[in-house]
Protein backbone atom coordinates (compact mmCIF):
# COMPACT_ATOMS: atom_id res chain seq x y z
CA UNK A 1 0.00 0.00 0.00
CA UNK A 2 1.60 3.36 -0.93
CA UNK A 3 0.04 4.97 1.98
CA UNK A 4 0.53 2.79 4.62
CA UNK A 5 4.18 1.09 4.15
CA UNK A 6 2.64 -1.96 6.83
CA UNK A 7 -0.25 -2.95 3.97
CA UNK A 8 1.22 -5.51 2.05
CA UNK A 9 -0.73 -7.49 -0.69
CA UNK A 10 0.01 -10.78 -1.78
CA UNK A 11 -1.38 -12.97 -5.18
CA UNK A 12 -0.85 -16.50 -4.31
CA UNK A 13 -1.04 -19.04 -7.35
CA UNK A 14 -0.77 -22.80 -7.51
CA UNK A 15 0.16 -23.25 -10.44
CA UNK A 16 2.01 -27.20 -11.42
CA UNK A 17 3.09 -27.73 -14.27
CA UNK A 18 4.34 -31.49 -16.13
CA UNK A 19 6.77 -32.38 -17.60
CA UNK A 20 4.96 -33.11 -20.78
CA UNK A 21 3.95 -30.31 -23.37
CA UNK A 22 0.11 -28.59 -22.39
CA UNK A 23 0.85 -30.44 -18.84
CA UNK A 24 -0.62 -27.84 -16.31
CA UNK A 25 -3.08 -27.08 -13.28
CA UNK A 26 -4.61 -24.81 -10.69
CA UNK A 27 -4.82 -25.88 -7.52
CA UNK A 28 -7.15 -24.63 -4.60
CA UNK A 29 -4.81 -22.40 -2.95
CA UNK A 30 -4.45 -19.92 -5.28
CA UNK A 31 -5.89 -16.33 -3.89
CA UNK A 32 -5.33 -12.96 -2.92
CA UNK A 33 -4.08 -12.01 0.59
CA UNK A 34 -3.65 -8.66 3.13
CA UNK A 35 -1.74 -8.26 6.12
CA UNK A 36 -1.81 -4.91 7.73
CA UNK A 37 1.21 -5.72 10.07
CA UNK A 38 3.85 -5.60 7.76
CA UNK A 39 3.63 -9.25 7.08
CA UNK A 40 3.08 -11.01 10.52
CA UNK A 41 -0.04 -12.06 9.75
CA UNK A 42 -2.52 -12.70 6.45
CA UNK A 43 -6.15 -13.08 5.48
CA UNK A 44 -7.53 -14.05 2.43
CA UNK A 45 -9.33 -11.73 0.52
CA UNK A 46 -12.62 -13.20 -1.02
CA UNK A 47 -15.01 -10.40 -1.69
CA UNK A 48 -16.27 -10.96 -5.31
CA UNK A 49 -13.55 -12.87 -6.41
CA UNK A 50 -13.46 -15.77 -7.88
CA UNK A 51 -13.49 -19.51 -5.77
CA UNK A 52 -10.82 -22.09 -6.85
CA UNK A 53 -13.93 -24.33 -7.95
CA UNK A 54 -14.27 -21.54 -10.73
CA UNK A 55 -10.47 -22.46 -11.79
CA UNK A 56 -9.31 -19.40 -9.54
CA UNK A 57 -5.55 -19.05 -11.38
CA UNK A 58 -3.16 -16.36 -11.64
CA UNK A 59 -4.00 -12.82 -9.68
CA UNK A 60 -1.94 -9.33 -11.42
CA UNK A 61 -2.87 -6.18 -8.76
CA UNK A 62 -2.70 -2.86 -9.01
CA UNK A 63 -2.85 -0.04 -6.86
CA UNK A 64 -3.96 3.64 -7.51
CA UNK A 65 -1.26 5.52 -5.27
CA UNK A 66 -3.27 8.57 -5.71
CA UNK A 67 -6.05 6.73 -3.98
CA UNK A 68 -4.89 3.35 -2.17
CA UNK A 69 -8.48 2.25 -1.03
CA UNK A 70 -9.17 1.71 -5.36
CA UNK A 71 -7.63 -1.33 -6.35
CA UNK A 72 -7.41 -3.62 -9.52
CA UNK A 73 -7.29 -7.28 -10.28
CA UNK A 74 -6.15 -9.38 -13.21
CA UNK A 75 -8.03 -12.41 -12.38
CA UNK A 76 -7.49 -16.00 -14.32
CA UNK A 77 -10.70 -18.16 -13.82
CA UNK A 78 -13.74 -19.49 -15.45
CA UNK A 79 -15.63 -16.32 -14.81
CA UNK A 80 -12.06 -14.13 -14.67
CA UNK A 81 -11.16 -10.47 -16.22
CA UNK A 82 -11.03 -6.93 -14.86
CA UNK A 83 -12.11 -6.66 -11.41
CA UNK A 84 -12.12 -3.29 -9.00
CA UNK A 85 -12.31 -2.50 -5.41
CA UNK A 86 -13.02 0.73 -3.96
CA UNK A 87 -12.45 -0.56 0.11
CA UNK A 88 -8.60 -1.71 -0.03
CA UNK A 89 -10.08 -4.83 -1.34
CA UNK A 90 -12.64 -5.93 0.86
CA UNK A 91 -14.84 -6.03 -1.98
CA UNK A 92 -14.68 -6.29 -5.67
CA UNK A 93 -16.98 -6.13 -8.74
CA UNK A 94 -16.50 -7.60 -12.25
CA UNK A 95 -16.07 -4.74 -14.42
CA UNK A 96 -14.81 -5.51 -18.05
CA UNK A 97 -14.76 -9.44 -18.90
CA UNK A 98 -12.71 -8.54 -22.53
CA UNK A 99 -10.20 -11.55 -22.98
CA UNK A 100 -8.15 -9.76 -24.85
CA UNK A 101 -7.10 -7.79 -21.76
CA UNK A 102 -7.00 -10.82 -19.07
CA UNK A 103 -6.88 -14.11 -21.36
CA UNK A 104 -3.98 -16.26 -21.42
CA UNK A 105 -3.91 -15.49 -18.28
CA UNK A 106 -0.37 -17.82 -17.17
CA UNK A 107 0.91 -15.64 -19.06
CA UNK A 108 0.11 -12.43 -18.70
CA UNK A 109 -0.83 -10.40 -15.18
CA UNK A 110 0.36 -6.58 -15.57
CA UNK A 111 -2.10 -3.89 -14.29
CA UNK A 112 -1.07 -1.07 -13.37
CA UNK A 113 -2.92 2.31 -12.38
CA UNK A 114 -1.65 5.93 -12.97
CA UNK A 115 0.27 7.51 -10.04
CA UNK A 116 -1.81 10.85 -10.39
CA UNK A 117 -5.55 9.88 -11.07
CA UNK A 118 -7.14 6.53 -10.20
CA UNK A 119 -9.41 5.81 -13.23
CA UNK A 120 -6.51 5.25 -15.38
CA UNK A 121 -5.37 2.17 -15.53
CA UNK A 122 -2.64 0.20 -18.18
CA UNK A 123 -2.75 -3.68 -18.97
CA UNK A 124 -0.29 -5.78 -20.42
CA UNK A 125 -1.07 -8.59 -22.30
CA UNK A 126 -0.19 -9.09 -26.34
CA UNK A 127 -0.45 -5.69 -26.54
CA UNK A 128 -0.73 -3.00 -23.63
CA UNK A 129 -3.94 -1.43 -23.10
CA UNK A 130 -5.32 1.82 -21.75
CA UNK A 131 -8.37 2.66 -19.70
CA UNK A 132 -9.66 6.40 -18.73
CA UNK A 133 -12.87 5.19 -17.24
CA UNK A 134 -11.89 2.86 -14.25
CA UNK A 135 -11.19 -0.13 -16.60
CA UNK A 136 -14.90 -0.47 -18.34
CA UNK A 137 -13.39 -0.04 -21.61
CA UNK A 138 -9.79 -0.13 -23.12
CA UNK A 139 -7.89 0.77 -26.30
CA UNK A 140 -4.34 -0.71 -27.62
CA UNK A 141 -1.58 2.08 -27.29
CA UNK A 142 1.36 -0.34 -27.90
CA UNK A 143 1.94 -3.96 -29.55
CA UNK A 144 3.08 -5.27 -32.55
CA UNK A 145 5.74 -3.87 -34.42
CA UNK A 146 8.01 -2.85 -31.83
CA UNK A 147 7.43 -5.76 -29.41
CA UNK A 148 4.32 -8.35 -28.30
CA UNK A 149 3.41 -10.18 -25.46
CA UNK A 150 4.12 -7.32 -22.63
CA UNK A 151 4.59 -8.22 -19.34
CA UNK A 152 5.51 -5.62 -17.06
CA UNK A 153 4.77 -1.44 -16.65
CA UNK A 154 6.96 0.90 -14.80
CA UNK A 155 5.59 4.04 -14.50
CA UNK A 156 6.81 7.75 -13.35
CA UNK A 157 5.88 8.05 -9.76
CA UNK A 158 5.63 11.84 -10.64
CA UNK A 159 5.33 11.86 -13.98
CA UNK A 160 2.97 9.48 -15.72
CA UNK A 161 3.72 10.53 -19.32
CA UNK A 162 6.76 8.78 -18.73
CA UNK A 163 6.90 4.52 -19.01
CA UNK A 164 8.51 1.46 -19.42
CA UNK A 165 7.55 -1.43 -20.99
CA UNK A 166 8.63 -4.65 -20.23
CA UNK A 167 8.36 -7.45 -23.52
CA UNK A 168 9.61 -10.51 -24.87
CA UNK A 169 12.22 -8.39 -27.12
CA UNK A 170 13.27 -5.93 -24.87
CA UNK A 171 12.03 -2.45 -22.80
CA UNK A 172 10.51 0.40 -24.30
CA UNK A 173 10.22 4.05 -23.33
CA UNK A 174 7.71 6.89 -23.80
CA UNK A 175 8.06 10.28 -22.53
CA UNK A 176 4.82 11.00 -23.88
CA UNK A 177 2.07 9.12 -22.91
CA UNK A 178 2.44 6.35 -25.18
CA UNK A 179 2.59 8.73 -28.14
CA UNK A 180 5.79 7.70 -29.64
CA UNK A 181 7.92 5.14 -28.11
CA UNK A 182 12.03 4.12 -28.10
CA UNK A 183 12.83 1.17 -30.39
CA UNK A 184 14.04 -2.29 -28.21
CA UNK A 185 16.97 -2.76 -31.60
CA UNK A 186 19.60 -1.35 -29.29
CA UNK A 187 19.33 -3.82 -27.10
CA UNK A 188 20.84 -7.24 -26.80
CA UNK A 189 17.87 -9.06 -25.81
CA UNK A 190 17.00 -12.27 -28.26
CA UNK A 191 15.38 -15.33 -26.80
CA UNK A 192 16.66 -18.05 -28.86
CA UNK A 193 16.33 -21.75 -28.65
CA UNK A 194 19.19 -23.01 -30.50
CA UNK A 195 22.21 -21.80 -32.81
CA UNK A 196 23.51 -23.01 -35.86
CA UNK A 197 25.75 -21.71 -38.94
CA UNK A 198 26.44 -21.71 -41.95
CA UNK A 199 29.49 -21.40 -44.85
CA UNK A 200 29.28 -18.37 -46.27
CA UNK A 201 32.03 -15.64 -45.64
CA UNK A 202 31.37 -14.18 -43.60
CA UNK A 203 29.43 -16.87 -41.86
CA UNK A 204 26.21 -16.07 -40.64
CA UNK A 205 24.19 -17.63 -37.40
CA UNK A 206 20.56 -18.32 -37.31
CA UNK A 207 18.13 -19.32 -34.57
CA UNK A 208 14.78 -19.00 -33.76
CA UNK A 209 13.66 -16.35 -31.34
CA UNK A 210 10.88 -16.35 -28.58
CA UNK A 211 7.86 -14.10 -30.12
CA UNK A 212 10.04 -12.67 -32.52
CA UNK A 213 10.33 -15.36 -35.30
CA UNK A 214 13.60 -15.94 -36.54
CA UNK A 215 16.92 -14.16 -36.98
CA UNK A 216 19.75 -14.76 -39.31
CA UNK A 217 23.16 -12.63 -38.03
CA UNK A 218 26.20 -11.98 -40.20
CA UNK A 219 29.57 -12.68 -37.28
CA UNK A 220 30.88 -9.67 -38.72
CA UNK A 221 30.20 -6.29 -40.31
CA UNK A 222 31.09 -4.03 -43.14
CA UNK A 223 29.62 -0.98 -41.00
CA UNK A 224 32.17 -1.22 -38.11
CA UNK A 225 29.66 -3.01 -35.62
CA UNK A 226 26.93 -5.72 -36.01
CA UNK A 227 23.55 -3.58 -35.91
CA UNK A 228 19.92 -4.14 -37.24
CA UNK A 229 21.68 -4.24 -41.12
CA UNK A 230 23.24 -7.06 -40.26
CA UNK A 231 20.20 -9.05 -39.82
CA UNK A 232 16.97 -10.23 -41.15
CA UNK A 233 14.20 -12.93 -40.10
CA UNK A 234 14.95 -16.39 -42.02
CA UNK A 235 11.18 -17.63 -42.49
CA UNK A 236 11.11 -19.90 -39.03
CA UNK A 237 8.87 -19.87 -36.05
CA UNK A 238 10.03 -18.87 -32.92
CA UNK A 239 10.77 -22.00 -31.53
CA UNK A 240 12.34 -23.61 -34.07
CA UNK A 241 15.50 -25.43 -34.83
CA UNK A 242 17.06 -23.57 -38.62
CA UNK A 243 19.20 -25.72 -40.91
CA UNK A 244 20.76 -23.72 -43.91
CA UNK A 245 21.27 -25.90 -46.84
CA UNK A 246 24.72 -26.88 -47.20
CA UNK A 247 24.45 -27.04 -51.21
CA UNK A 248 21.93 -24.13 -51.57
CA UNK A 249 22.91 -21.38 -49.46
CA UNK A 250 20.19 -19.46 -50.59
CA UNK A 251 17.55 -21.79 -48.88
CA UNK A 252 17.17 -21.89 -45.37
CA UNK A 253 14.87 -24.36 -43.83
CA UNK A 254 13.42 -24.54 -40.20
CA UNK A 255 10.48 -25.37 -37.80
CA UNK A 256 7.81 -28.38 -38.59
CA UNK A 257 9.20 -28.06 -41.87
CA UNK A 258 9.61 -24.75 -43.75
CA UNK A 259 12.07 -23.75 -46.73
CA UNK A 260 12.93 -19.64 -46.83
CA UNK A 261 14.12 -18.72 -50.31
CA UNK A 262 16.63 -16.08 -49.73
CA UNK A 263 16.35 -14.59 -53.15
CA UNK A 264 12.99 -14.06 -53.22
CA UNK A 265 11.95 -13.97 -49.73
CA UNK A 266 8.94 -16.81 -50.00
CA UNK A 267 8.58 -19.10 -47.14
CA UNK A 268 6.85 -22.97 -48.37
CA UNK A 269 5.74 -25.60 -45.88
CA UNK A 270 7.78 -28.40 -46.88
CA UNK A 271 7.03 -30.50 -44.05
CA UNK A 272 6.60 -34.39 -44.27
CA UNK A 273 2.95 -34.28 -42.68
CA UNK A 274 0.23 -31.76 -40.93
CA UNK A 275 0.97 -31.44 -37.64
CA UNK A 276 -2.86 -32.45 -36.72
CA UNK A 277 -2.19 -35.70 -38.50
CA UNK A 278 -3.21 -38.09 -35.20
CA UNK A 279 -0.33 -40.67 -36.12
CA UNK A 280 2.30 -38.00 -35.36
CA UNK A 281 3.00 -35.73 -32.01
CA UNK A 282 5.04 -32.68 -32.54
CA UNK A 283 6.22 -30.27 -30.03
CA UNK A 284 6.89 -26.96 -30.40
CA UNK A 285 10.79 -27.48 -30.52
CA UNK A 286 11.41 -30.44 -32.90
CA UNK A 287 14.81 -31.57 -34.16
CA UNK A 288 15.90 -30.67 -37.90
CA UNK A 289 19.57 -30.90 -39.26
CA UNK A 290 21.36 -31.73 -42.41
CA UNK A 291 23.87 -34.82 -41.77
CA UNK A 292 27.46 -34.16 -42.41
CA UNK A 293 28.63 -36.34 -44.39
CA UNK A 294 25.40 -36.45 -47.32
CA UNK A 295 24.08 -32.84 -47.57
CA UNK A 296 21.08 -34.01 -49.58
CA UNK A 297 19.80 -35.61 -45.93
CA UNK A 298 17.64 -33.67 -43.87
CA UNK A 299 16.25 -35.34 -40.92
CA UNK A 300 12.95 -33.99 -38.79
CA UNK A 301 11.33 -35.72 -35.89
CA UNK A 302 8.14 -35.82 -33.90
CA UNK A 303 7.48 -39.25 -32.35
CA UNK A 304 9.52 -40.60 -35.18
CA UNK A 305 12.13 -40.29 -37.39
CA UNK A 306 11.57 -38.48 -40.77
CA UNK A 307 14.13 -38.18 -43.58
CA UNK A 308 14.68 -36.29 -47.02
CA UNK A 309 16.96 -36.04 -49.80
CA UNK A 310 15.06 -33.84 -51.95
CA UNK A 311 14.33 -30.63 -50.09
CA UNK A 312 11.01 -31.86 -48.43
CA UNK A 313 9.36 -33.02 -51.57
CA UNK A 314 9.10 -36.64 -50.48
CA UNK A 315 9.75 -37.98 -46.88
CA UNK A 316 10.35 -41.34 -45.58
CA UNK A 317 9.64 -42.33 -41.77
CA UNK A 318 12.59 -44.20 -40.58
CA UNK A 319 11.78 -45.31 -36.97
CA UNK A 320 8.96 -46.71 -35.01
CA UNK A 321 7.20 -44.33 -31.94
CA UNK A 322 10.52 -44.05 -29.85
CA UNK A 323 8.75 -42.38 -26.82
CA UNK A 324 8.03 -44.35 -23.52
CA UNK A 325 5.17 -46.59 -24.30
CA UNK A 326 4.54 -46.12 -20.58
CA UNK A 327 5.40 -44.21 -17.34
CA UNK A 328 4.42 -43.26 -14.00
CA UNK A 329 3.22 -39.83 -13.32
CA UNK A 330 6.53 -37.94 -11.98
CA UNK A 331 6.41 -37.09 -8.19
CA UNK A 332 6.90 -33.19 -9.63
CA UNK A 333 3.23 -32.86 -10.63
CA UNK A 334 2.78 -33.28 -6.61
CA UNK A 335 -0.86 -33.78 -5.46
CA UNK A 336 -2.13 -33.51 -9.59
CA UNK A 337 -0.76 -36.70 -9.74
CA UNK A 338 -3.95 -38.68 -9.69
CA UNK A 339 -5.18 -36.06 -12.28
CA UNK A 340 -3.08 -37.50 -15.01
CA UNK A 341 -5.35 -39.27 -17.63
CA UNK A 342 -3.83 -43.03 -17.84
CA UNK A 343 -5.33 -43.09 -22.00
CA UNK A 344 -3.25 -41.71 -24.31
CA UNK A 345 0.04 -42.54 -22.53
CA UNK A 346 2.46 -42.10 -25.32
CA UNK A 347 3.29 -38.29 -25.14
CA UNK A 348 6.55 -37.87 -25.41
CA UNK A 349 8.66 -37.00 -28.84
CA UNK A 350 11.86 -37.38 -30.49
CA UNK A 351 13.77 -33.91 -29.10
CA UNK A 352 17.25 -34.50 -30.23
CA UNK A 353 18.79 -36.08 -33.13
CA UNK A 354 22.22 -36.61 -33.44
CA UNK A 355 23.88 -38.14 -36.91
CA UNK A 356 27.36 -39.53 -37.01
CA UNK A 357 30.54 -38.01 -38.41
CA UNK A 358 31.90 -41.38 -39.05
CA UNK A 359 29.49 -43.66 -40.77
CA UNK A 360 25.95 -42.22 -42.34
CA UNK A 361 24.25 -45.17 -41.43
CA UNK A 362 23.93 -44.45 -37.65
CA UNK A 363 21.79 -41.97 -36.18
CA UNK A 364 21.01 -41.31 -32.24
CA UNK A 365 18.01 -39.98 -30.72
CA UNK A 366 16.63 -38.80 -27.70
CA UNK A 367 13.32 -38.50 -26.38
CA UNK A 368 11.64 -35.66 -23.97
CA UNK A 369 10.41 -38.67 -21.84
CA UNK A 370 13.73 -40.01 -20.73
CA UNK A 371 14.87 -42.54 -23.50
CA UNK A 372 18.03 -42.69 -26.04
CA UNK A 373 17.83 -44.89 -28.81
CA UNK A 374 20.65 -45.60 -31.53
CA UNK A 375 20.18 -47.08 -35.49
CA UNK A 376 23.83 -48.31 -37.12
CA UNK A 377 21.69 -49.22 -40.15
CA UNK A 378 20.16 -45.92 -41.43
CA UNK A 379 16.69 -46.74 -38.97
CA UNK A 380 15.88 -50.56 -40.58
CA UNK A 381 16.21 -51.23 -36.65
CA UNK A 382 16.54 -49.27 -33.64
CA UNK A 383 18.08 -50.13 -30.16
CA UNK A 384 17.38 -48.65 -26.72
CA UNK A 385 20.60 -47.58 -25.17
CA UNK A 386 18.95 -45.42 -22.47
CA UNK A 387 21.57 -45.14 -19.68
CA UNK A 388 19.93 -46.60 -16.38
CA UNK A 389 19.54 -43.80 -14.51
CA UNK A 390 17.27 -41.44 -16.67
CA UNK A 391 13.88 -41.84 -15.38
CA UNK A 392 10.61 -40.77 -17.24
CA UNK A 393 10.43 -37.23 -18.40
CA UNK A 394 14.29 -36.53 -18.02
CA UNK A 395 14.59 -34.72 -20.94
CA UNK A 396 17.11 -35.53 -23.56
CA UNK A 397 17.87 -32.23 -24.81
CA UNK A 398 21.06 -32.61 -26.89
CA UNK A 399 22.91 -35.36 -27.75
CA UNK A 400 26.38 -35.17 -29.62
CA UNK A 401 27.59 -37.77 -31.78
CA UNK A 402 31.87 -37.87 -31.48
CA UNK A 403 33.73 -35.94 -34.40
CA UNK A 404 36.87 -37.61 -33.30
CA UNK A 405 35.42 -41.54 -32.50
CA UNK A 406 32.74 -43.42 -33.70
CA UNK A 407 31.64 -45.02 -30.76
CA UNK A 408 31.56 -41.85 -28.58
CA UNK A 409 28.27 -39.68 -28.21
CA UNK A 410 27.35 -37.40 -25.53
CA UNK A 411 24.33 -36.65 -24.31
CA UNK A 412 22.62 -33.43 -22.13
CA UNK A 413 19.87 -34.29 -20.19
CA UNK A 414 17.97 -31.49 -18.76
CA UNK A 415 15.52 -32.40 -15.79
CA UNK A 416 14.39 -28.81 -14.97
CA UNK A 417 10.57 -30.08 -15.08
CA UNK A 418 11.07 -32.64 -12.74
CA UNK A 419 11.80 -30.10 -9.81
CA UNK A 420 15.95 -31.09 -10.06
CA UNK A 421 18.30 -28.53 -10.96
CA UNK A 422 21.42 -30.39 -11.38
CA UNK A 423 23.39 -30.53 -14.16
CA UNK A 424 23.54 -34.28 -15.88
CA UNK A 425 25.60 -34.93 -18.96
CA UNK A 426 26.46 -38.72 -19.82
CA UNK A 427 29.82 -39.99 -22.30
CA UNK A 428 29.75 -43.34 -24.08
CA UNK A 429 32.25 -45.14 -26.05
CA UNK A 430 30.97 -48.01 -26.97
CA UNK A 431 27.79 -47.07 -29.03
CA UNK A 432 25.65 -46.76 -25.75
CA UNK A 433 26.29 -49.96 -24.24
CA UNK A 434 27.50 -48.11 -21.19
CA UNK A 435 27.79 -44.39 -20.06
CA UNK A 436 29.40 -42.26 -17.32
CA UNK A 437 27.88 -38.99 -16.22
CA UNK A 438 30.50 -36.41 -15.95
CA UNK A 439 29.87 -33.48 -14.84
CA UNK A 440 32.55 -32.65 -12.02
CA UNK A 441 33.34 -28.98 -11.53
CA UNK A 442 29.68 -27.83 -12.92
CA UNK A 443 27.89 -25.86 -10.53
CA UNK A 444 24.70 -27.72 -8.72
CA UNK A 445 22.67 -25.71 -10.43
CA UNK A 446 24.07 -25.45 -14.00
CA UNK A 447 21.20 -27.02 -15.62
CA UNK A 448 22.47 -28.12 -19.12
CA UNK A 449 20.97 -27.48 -22.31
CA UNK A 450 23.43 -28.76 -24.70
CA UNK A 451 26.94 -30.28 -24.89
CA UNK A 452 29.07 -29.80 -27.82
CA UNK A 453 32.71 -31.60 -28.92
CA UNK A 454 35.44 -29.42 -30.87
CA UNK A 455 35.22 -31.09 -34.57
CA UNK A 456 39.34 -30.80 -34.76
CA UNK A 457 40.26 -32.03 -30.74
CA UNK A 458 39.02 -34.92 -29.48
CA UNK A 459 37.68 -34.82 -25.58
CA UNK A 460 37.80 -30.95 -26.05
CA UNK A 461 33.88 -30.08 -24.74
CA UNK A 462 31.73 -27.32 -24.22
CA UNK A 463 28.36 -27.06 -22.30
CA UNK A 464 25.57 -24.71 -22.31
CA UNK A 465 23.83 -24.50 -19.28
CA UNK A 466 21.27 -22.34 -17.60
CA UNK A 467 24.36 -19.56 -16.01
CA UNK A 468 26.64 -19.86 -18.84
CA UNK A 469 29.18 -21.94 -20.75
CA UNK A 470 31.88 -24.64 -19.25
CA UNK A 471 34.37 -26.30 -21.13
CA UNK A 472 36.47 -29.48 -20.62
CA UNK A 473 39.91 -30.11 -21.35
CA UNK A 474 39.66 -33.85 -21.02
CA UNK A 475 36.41 -35.58 -22.41
CA UNK A 476 34.31 -34.51 -19.62
CA UNK A 477 36.05 -35.46 -16.64
CA UNK A 478 36.47 -32.09 -15.24
CA UNK A 479 34.86 -28.96 -16.54
CA UNK A 480 35.46 -25.08 -15.56
CA UNK A 481 33.71 -22.20 -16.57
CA UNK A 482 34.21 -20.00 -19.54
CA UNK A 483 32.11 -16.79 -18.70
CA UNK A 484 34.60 -14.13 -19.52
CA UNK A 485 32.55 -11.18 -20.41
CA UNK A 486 29.42 -13.64 -21.48
CA UNK A 487 26.09 -12.17 -19.92
CA UNK A 488 25.52 -14.31 -16.83
CA UNK A 489 21.86 -16.17 -18.90
CA UNK A 490 20.71 -19.11 -19.66
CA UNK A 491 22.70 -20.60 -22.71
CA UNK A 492 20.76 -22.75 -25.07
CA UNK A 493 22.83 -24.06 -27.49
CA UNK A 494 26.40 -23.56 -28.52
CA UNK A 495 28.20 -24.55 -32.06
CA UNK A 496 32.13 -24.44 -32.98
CA UNK A 497 32.59 -22.85 -36.54
CA UNK A 498 35.90 -23.19 -37.77
CA UNK A 499 38.18 -20.87 -34.75
CA UNK A 500 35.18 -19.93 -33.16
CA UNK A 501 32.28 -20.64 -29.93
CA UNK A 502 28.76 -19.51 -31.17
CA UNK A 503 26.72 -19.19 -28.21
CA UNK A 504 22.89 -18.80 -28.63
CA UNK A 505 21.60 -17.28 -25.28
CA UNK A 506 17.67 -16.96 -24.05
CA UNK A 507 17.34 -13.17 -23.36
CA UNK A 508 20.74 -11.90 -24.39
CA UNK A 509 21.05 -12.56 -28.11
CA UNK A 510 24.27 -14.89 -29.88
CA UNK A 511 27.62 -13.97 -28.68
CA UNK A 512 30.39 -15.50 -30.33
CA UNK A 513 34.16 -16.19 -28.64
CA UNK A 514 36.89 -16.12 -31.24
CA UNK A 515 39.37 -18.43 -31.78
CA UNK A 516 39.62 -20.99 -29.36
CA UNK A 517 42.79 -21.61 -30.73
CA UNK A 518 44.77 -21.57 -27.37
CA UNK A 519 41.68 -24.43 -25.53
CA UNK A 520 42.81 -26.50 -28.64
CA UNK A 521 46.23 -26.55 -27.44
CA UNK A 522 45.37 -27.06 -23.80
CA UNK A 523 43.38 -29.70 -24.49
Amino acid sequence: DPADFGTIYAALWAGRQGPWENGEWDGPRSGLFKSTDGGTTWRQLTGGLPTPAEGLGRIGIGIAPSNSKRMYALVDAKTGGLFRSDDAGEHWQRINTETRIWGRGSDFAGVRVDPLNPAIVYVANTSTYKSLDSGQTFVAIKGAPGGDDYHSIWIHPTDPGIMILGSDQGATLTVNGGQTWSSWYNQPTAQFYHAITDNQFPYWVYGGQQESGSAGVASRSDYGEISFRDWHPVGVEEYGYVAPDPLHPNLIYGGKVSRFDQNTGSVQQVGPVAETDPRYRFLRTEPLLFSPLDAHVLYFAGNVVFKTVNGGQRWQVISPDLSRPDWEAPASVGTFRDQVPREGRRRGVVYTLAPSFHDIQTLWAGTDDGLIHLTRNGGASWTDVTPPALTPWSKVSMIEASHTRAAAAYAAVNRFRLDDLRPHIYRTRDFGKTWTETVAGLPANAVVNAVKEDPRRAGLLFAATEIGVFVSLNDGDAWQPLQLNLPRTAVRDVVIHGDDLVAGTHGRGFWILDNITPLRQLA
